[in-house]
């Protein structure tokens, strides 16, 4: 009967770990669920920032294209504000040399 008794002892401890390692067992499959739900949030909001991110990329190209343009513009306008002022200095030289000239050295044109 004590080696019955014994028995049923282990019997009983091994049970009992048993339901604890089932309780642990059921933890990690409700945590294992959460992370499931997780990933899927994070997949889809990572799909989204993606979309986010091409929208905001496309954007940006046609920016920088816009910005070239412009710059192209800007540059012939420059260039051509260059050739207007060296004309103008021209002029002013031609103007200034006339009129300082002596009478004598105009020849006038009627």
């Amino acid at each position: 009967d004590v080696l019955a008794l014994a028995d049923m002892e282990r019997q009983a401890q091994e049970i009992e770990t048993a339901t604890h390692r089932l309780g642990e067992l059921e933890e990690c499959v409700r945590q294992n669920k959460r992370l499931d739900a997780l990933i899927k949030e994070v997949t889809a909001e990572r799909g989204e920032l993606r979309k986010e991110l091409f929208e905001v990329k496309s954007d940006l190209e046609l920016k920088t294209e816009s910005l070239a343009s412009l710059n192209e513009k800007y540059m012939a306008l420059c260039a051509w504000k260059a050739c207007a002022e060296e004309q103008i200095a021209k002029e002013n030289d031609r103007s200034k040399g006339l009129a300082s000239a002596p009478l004598g050295d105009i020849t006038w044109v009627f």
